[in-house]
């Protein structure tokens, strides 16, 4: 309903505003494109959370974190792979990855990033005891499958401020640029832990 909200109001302040010539239509079609590359991948991040809290997540016991686990297993799975891969690749990196649209990504930074997500996800779903709910093929999918997810959002955010010529997908976060770039891993992550959460089975281990 968001989404369409959204896409009926670009149309709307189009119309209004239209002047033959002005690129109307590239605008709609951008706008479009930012609902459903942001706004739809985004509101998996709220399913998540209600996930936690409507379903199994929250009733078989597991402390505080029990109802929160689907969103914060994603954050943090994501992010732990963040930090890895800008540790390693700004230290021994060597090999670049995609120089055209992000040179400063490594293959190195890439494995390391995939790593770190299987030991957050290990952490968070096997080490910290049992839960009432897993992901569908448990912590190494979940550690894989999101952490790739997370870089390839990575990766697509890159490739459109290139093709704008800009370094920063705004400056409203001081030190950290816009806030795609805060965001930009969990727009691919969150759909895929979704998927994967509401896969899995119900039951405790």
């Amino acid at each position: 309903m968001a989404a369409t909200a959204g896409l009926a109001a670009i149309l709307i302040a189009e119309i209004a505003g239209y002047r033959r010539g002005a690129d109307g239509l590239a605008r709609v079609a951008c706008g479009s494109l930012a609902v459903a590359a942001i706004g739809m991948p985004l509101a998996f991040t709220v399913a998540l959370r209600l996930l936690g809290g409507a379903g199994g997540a929250g009733r078989a016991g597991g402390g505080l974190l029990e109802p929160l686990l689907p969103l914060v297993s994603m954050v943090a799975v994501v992010k732990g792979g963040d930090i890895a891969a800008y540790l390693v690749g700004s230290t021994i990196g060597r090999h670049r990855m995609a120089p055209l649209i992000s040179p400063g990504k490594t293959w190195e930074g890439a494995v390391a990033s995939l790593a770190a997500s299987l030991a957050v996800a290990w952490l968070l779903l096997e080490a910290s005891g049992p839960t009432g709910r897993q992901p569908w093929g448990g912590w190494p999918v979940y550690g894989l499958l999101v952490g790739g997810a997370g870089m390839l959002g990575d990766l697509s955010e890159s490739l459109v401020k290139r093709e704008l010529a800009a370094k920063d997908s705004g400056s409203s976060l001081a030190g950290l640029g816009g806030f795609l770039d805060l965001v930009d891993a969990a727009l691919f992550a969150a759909p895929v832990a979704w998927v994967l959460w509401v896969a899995g089975p119900a039951g405790g281990r």
